[in-house]
């Protein structure tokens, strides 16, 4: 399969179904940017408790 080049619907993996049914959705693409939003800001708070800790 070349870059670009898309399977015949038949032929498709599940996962790229599913992932095209998630981008097809919007509540689902807000549900995801709330999620990554919410885990860059629990590794920065854990990378700010290490640094208090190490610094103490």
């Amino acid at each position: 399969m070349r870059i670009g080049q898309r399977w015949p619907e038949a032929e498709m993996p599940k996962w790229q179904v599913i992932f095209d049914q998630a981008l097809n959705d919007p509540d689902k693409i807000g549900s995801a940017k709330y999620h990554f939003i919410v885990a860059i800001e629990s590794a920065i708070d854990m990378c700010n408790e290490v640094t208090a800790t190490c610094l103490r």
